[in-house]
């Protein structure tokens, strides 16, 4: 029996910076792990069945896509039952799905007595997802490529107010936007996806905007993570964590949560209960 904890992510910057012939835009961003957590317990079993909290079909489901192409690649065959809880909301751009798969592979490598090591980070971002290499790696820090090119290792000391709306935004279509400007350098307090978010998602731009009349002075303060509707204020004053607390009601879900330097996890690998 394992249980293993697979983190969140929120992108403190996300410049795109190009776009390659194959339809990919090539990014210039810097991934921060948070402490908000998915559970697995993974138990051996006669067949691989997978439960979760949430309505995932098997098709949608990142853990199914991941041990095929494992099998796949390392001629392996595997039957696991799996419980998973997910607690990172879905569709959120805070990489979910991506550290979920990522989780999986940690753990096959480690079951099959492999190093994550020989995983080729350009295969897993094609194949998996952009931002699988980079929970792989399990270590804050910059990224480029499509997010498979892992750069220097940099961490916040910081704490973090997530702002999670209650739907979900579409990865592919905010990439496929065509108000994405490409930026010529670095600017770290840029999003590169905030406008087509903006001005293709009615939902985000009301949700956005309803956050801003409830305090003026979350417009210079808030900042969008990833691709999804989330956003976020780093380190944040008791004040505005008790004020988005108590207007949250059914508009949103808040998370207040630590940046971290690294995750092992193999060290949270061991016997826990079914």
């Amino acid at each position: 029996m394992y249980r293993l904890l697979s983190p969140a992510k929120i992108n403190t910057f996300l410049n795109v910076i190009g776009k390659n012939k194959d339809g990919y835009h090539t990014i210039d961003s810097h991934l921060q792990l948070v402490s908000l957590f998915d559970e697995f317990l993974i138990k051996e079993a006669k067949n691989t069945i997978i439960e979760c909290n949430k309505n995932i079909t098997q098709d949608q489901n990142i853990i199914f896509k991941t041990m095929s192409w494992f099998e796949k690649r390392y001629k392996k065959k595997h039957k696991f039952q799996i419980k998973l809880t997910k607690n990172i909301p879905i569709g959120s751009g805070l990489g979910g799905g991506s550290s979920n798969a990522a989780t999986m592979l940690n753990f096959l490598c480690h079951y099959n007595g492999l190093s994550n090591k020989h995983l080729d980070y350009k295969e897993l971002a094609f194949e998996i997802g952009a931002d699988v290499p980079f929970f792989v790696n399990s270590r804050s820090c910059y990224v480029g490529g499509i997010g498979e090119i892992i750069l220097k290792e940099q961490s916040r000391n910081s704490n973090f107010l997530l702002v999670v709306p209650n739907f979900e935004i579409s990865t592919k279509k905010v990439f496929q936007s065509n108000l994405i400007k490409i930026e010529s350098k670095r600017r770290e307090e840029l999003n590169s996806l905030f406008t087509p978010l903006i001005e293709n998602s009615d939902k985000f731009s009301k949700f956005y905007n309803d956050l801003i009349s409830l305090e003026p002075i979350f417009k210079d303060k808030l900042k969008l993570s990833g691709s999804g509707g989330s956003v976020f204020i780093e380190n944040p004053t008791k004040n505005e964590v008790a004020f988005l607390e108590k207007e949250k009601a059914q508009k949103f879900r808040v998370f207040l949560v630590e940046g971290l330097k690294y995750y092992h996890f193999k060290e949270d690998w061991g016997v826990a209960k079914w």
